[in-house]
């Protein structure tokens, strides 16, 4: 037990091309543990949001058989925030924000086979854990511009979605 190393890589905002960049941390390593955060998606997103780039290439990232199906989401998403009747700043932002969760959840998802396949080729003999995350906006509502907006539900439905498709990957 005197010769455990441990390296921890898990920074806010961190990315699998950061983890990537990192994978000369994983050559000597018995142990890997790949975690996504709901967190890091969060803030990623308000920091897109907060800079004006609320621009995703869905269709370079999914392909684009998938992009309508994209757009229908994301259009029900849309008409949601509007039922809220909110200024439109308030709006423009809460769109920004849910659709820059989904993409960087998404993005994860599409990215963690390549990025196991990476950590075996480094070291072959690592034992791989995906680790999960959970909703840490459980139960969290915003007031925005004096509507109530259950921000949990759309958080449930991104963490429900990255664990089955990982569940599914592993």
């Amino acid at each position: 037990m005197d010769d455990i190393d441990v390296v921890n890589n898990a920074k806010a905002g961190n990315t699998v091309a950061a983890e990537r960049a990192n994978l000369s941390d994983v050559t000597d390593a018995d142990l890997v543990t790949i975690g996504f955060s709901n967190v890091t998606f969060l803030s990623n997103a308000l920091d897109a949001a907060m800079s004006g780039n609320a621009s995703f290439d869905w269709a370079g990232l999914l392909g684009e058989e998938a992009l309508p199906y994209v757009e229908d989401v994301l259009a029900d998403i849309k008409a949601e925030i509007a039922a809220l009747e909110l200024e439109e700043e308030y709006t423009v932002m809460l769109e920004a924000i849910v659709e820059a969760m989904a993409y960087n959840a998404v993005e994860y998802a599409a990215t963690l086979p390549g990025l196991i396949s990476d950590i075996k080729a480094a070291n072959p003999d690592a034992l791989i854990i995906i680790v999960g995350m959970y909703n840490p906006l459980t139960d969290t509502t915003i007031n925005v511009g004096g509507a109530t907006l259950d921000v949990s539900e759309y958080v449930d439905y991104l963490v429900d979605a990255v664990a089955v498709y990982g569940t599914a990957y592993a």
